[in-house]
């Protein structure tokens, strides 16, 4: 079609064509849906002629043919704290399909994984490598975007689409009501991160039987966490948005009560963007920004530094971007981070986890 090799998928109804044109780095796709005039259309869409010159292009191998993503060790300076990081493979490798819904937990030895919004997989941390102990089935069409692991060993996801659930033991449970669940580490509570404003928060209290109650749980502070960041430790509770009147965001600091301790904010009054991962360390604080690379500040919430340059920590070989997707604060210390990643025969995009120390 056009002067172009196509392939063509066709029912009563639609037909669909698709092309790559290696030589100019183009993609060609066209959808028509037409039950009546179906051969009208293709009779139009013979008269396109398509405009690809050959450029001398050439595409990436297929990701089973790339050589998998590696990087080296790194060190990087924020402000006075001196950052270190290491690659830690996974095994086997997590292709990405889907920005967002990714997100990774780790008690220092054994982690989860869930990926691309719809896969979940249990994993051995051990000798700086994640080695796969088990896939837990989920239904191939969920949308996760939250996932909580609480003291009992029961992982929680949540999303807007596909509710929320508890994995204990083997079994799936669905929680009625709560969509976006972020759990308290005990599992006898947690908050919802879909909303408009902090005041409108409520409190799940839920039940060993599953059962839930609402309370309300305002954090008058945020007016604005559409897309919000949200997570519960054993100290804090951590929300990413906007104070009343400001288009910056900043992070919200709570305790367990929602009585407001710090609200963290970039340096020099830039914009974080979007959080991937906020917590406390021994020196102070630490959030996986969409702007930056990292961001820290001290046990007050002064800002001590951010870093920029993804290359310095994450050594990223075709993208400029840090690509964050989740964190996770190791018991021991150290902070594994959960990054998207080109590789650099540009095959695929992939997970890829670091572990960062100096905090």
């Amino acid at each position: 079609m056009g002067g172009v090799e196509c392939l063509v998928k066709e029912d009563s109804s639609k037909i669909d064509y698709l092309a790559r044109v290696e030589g100019a780095g183009e993609t060609i796709q066209i959808s028509a849906d037409s039950k009546e005039k179906l051969e009208d259309v293709k009779t139009l869409l013979k008269g396109l002629q398509f405009k690809v010159a050959d450029a001398g292009k050439k595409d990436g191998p297929w990701y089973w043919n790339g050589t998998p993503y590696a990087s080296a060790e790194h060190s990087a300076e924020v402000g006075p704290v001196t950052l270190n990081s290491k690659h830690v493979p996974i095994d086997p490798i997590i292709v990405q399909s889907v920005i967002g819904g990714n997100r990774i937990w780790s008690d220092g030895a054994r982690a989860y994984i869930l990926s691309n919004a719809c896969k979940l997989a249990e994993y051995n941390l051990d000798g700086g490598k994640l080695v796969k102990r088990a896939d837990i089935e989920l239904d191939a069409q969920s949308n996760y975007q939250t996932m909580t692991v609480t003291d009992d060993g029961a992982v929680w996801l949540g999303g807007v689409g596909s509710g929320s659930c508890r994995i204990k033991d083997g079994a799936v449970e669905k929680i009625k009501g709560p969509r976006e669940l972020v759990m308290h580490p005990s599992g006898t509570w947690g908050l919802e991160r879909y909303g408009r404003k902090g005041a409108d928060m409520k409190k799940y209290e839920i039940a060993a039987d599953g059962t839930v109650a609402t309370v309300d749980f305002p954090l008058a502070e945020v007016d604005y966490m559409v897309n919000a960041y949200l997570r519960i430790d054993a100290n804090h509770i951590y929300i990413s948005g906007r104070e009343a009147g400001s288009k910056e965001t900043a992070l919200f600091v709570y305790d367990h009560g929602g009585k407001l301790e710090k609200i963290l904010k970039e340096p020099a009054k830039n914009s974080m963007g979007g959080v991937y991962f906020a917590g406390e360390t021994a020196n102070g604080f630490v959030a996986l920004p969409l702007q930056s690379v990292v961001i820290l500040w001290d046990k007050e919430g002064n800002p001590i530094g951010r870093l920029n340059d993804v290359k310095k920590l994450y050594d990223s070989p075709t993208t400029g971007v840090a690509g964050n997707e989740d964190g996770i604060l190791l018991p021991g210390g150290g902070l594994l981070t959960l990054t998207r990643r080109e590789r650099a025969d540009k095959s695929t995009y992939e997970l890829v986890v670091f572990r960062v120390d100096g905090f």
